[in-house]
């Protein structure tokens, strides 16, 4: 049995980009992470969300201008 066609990828992919996460930064988002019991993962996954939307709200309105 074969299996399905993957998925081309089309950016650089990262083994793992928290490298540059510093000591600090990732105290806090254990502090965080225990008192909202939510896993690390989501916690960055959620600011890598923010910080697309900010950045592309952020250029839209450079071109407006």
């Amino acid at each position: 049995m074969s299996s399905p066609p993957q998925k081309e990828v089309t950016y650089r992919k990262f083994t793992w980009v928290g490298n540059q996460i510093t000591d600090e930064d990732m105290t806090r988002l254990y502090q965080i992470k225990k008192a909202r019991r939510t896993p690390i993962t989501k916690l960055v996954a959620a600011a890598v969300k923010e910080f697309i939307t900010k950045t592309e709200q952020e250029a839209n309105h450079v071109q407006e201008s």
